[in-house]
């Protein structure tokens, strides 16, 4: 056993420890400061279980299971939630992909009309995204894959070639002069979704364990915002964002297997029907409708 002030769980496979820290009144003054050189940040391989009632994180530390006790304990793993037991039905993954280019020539950037490094995406159903790199790349990226039964999260489906080929095709689609150009690059990774899609930060006192996450893909901005307004929560400092709508929401579990494999992967051929309907009748398709009522 092994005790310490917080327990960060970033992911399934990395999470840390941060020991030693001094004391309440003074962490208050510098909550956003990173560990000084008298605290000692201890890397963990894979975390196995939380205990919330025990204040405890159950680890896989030098290849032996080791039981960490905390004062706080800090749930920020989005897409790998479900892969600690008790918190298996809090989100569920769900996989985004992307490819770049090479870099492309200035022709082909004067034929798009793409003169600057603006970020886009349009008004379809199926979500697609990009931005044109510092070195004159188009990354490119969108939804489309699978959700895998029992909130399967595993490396080997970063790459997908299916779902690459058709986001390289939606580019081509958009950029006709991008046809010739190589695909370079190309990954992938899960997104956490909670059961409303409604990101959530909070924090129990009496258990000490706090959660934060359910970006759906957003959370570049809402991450920092997030652990900004969970630090607050922790120091019980009353400020601007610990009255922000997600603060202290608890969102409703995911349903149990098999309803929620068979209910997720309807659900996600409904965008691309819709963009298939849309195109045909030039207005909206009623099957936005029922994706809305699942998802709002």
């Amino acid at each position: 056993k092994k005790s310490a002030t917080y327990v960060l769980i970033i992911n399934a496979e990395v999470a840390v420890t941060v020991e030693h820290i001094k004391s309440l009144p003074e962490f208050r003054q510098r909550p956003y400061e990173r560990p000084t050189s008298s605290e000692q940040l201890i890397a963990i391989e894979r975390v196995v279980d939380l205990d919330a009632p025990f204040r405890a994180v159950t680890v896989l530390l030098n290849d032996h299971l080791t039981q960490i006790h905390a004062t706080h304990i800090v749930r920020a793993t989005e897409g790998y939630t479900p892969t600690i037991k008790t918190s298996r039905r809090a989100t569920v993954p769900i996989y985004s992909y992307m490819v770049a280019t090479e870099p492309l020539p200035s022709d082909v950037w004067n034929s798009i009309g793409w003169a600057s490094r603006e970020t886009f995406s349009d008004a379809r159903n199926m979500v697609i995204y990009a931005q044109r790199t510092a070195d004159n790349r188009i990354a490119f990226g969108g939804r489309g894959a699978p959700y895998r039964f029992g909130s399967t999260v595993d490396s080997k489906f970063d790459i997908s070639s299916a779902v690459h080929n058709k986001i390289t095709s939606t580019m081509h689609s958009l950029f006709p002069s991008t046809r010739d150009a190589l695909i370079t690059h190309r990954w992938g990774g899960p997104l956490g979704i909670t059961r409303d899609w409604f990101s959530g930060v909070t924090l129990n006192h009496n258990t000490g364990l706090a959660t934060l996450g359910g970006y759906v893909g957003d959370g570049v901005a809402a991450s920092y915002l997030g652990a900004k307004t969970l630090a607050h929560l922790i120091c019980d400092t009353q400020e601007p964002v610990t009255r922000l709508p997600w603060a202290q929401h608890v969102s409703p579990s995911w349903e149990p297997e098999p309803f929620r494999w068979l209910g997720i992967n309807a659900l996600l051929k409904v965008p691309a029907l819709s963009d298939i309907q849309e195109a045909r009748n030039k207005s909206s398709s009623w099957l936005l409708s029922l994706l809305k009522r699942f998802t709002h």
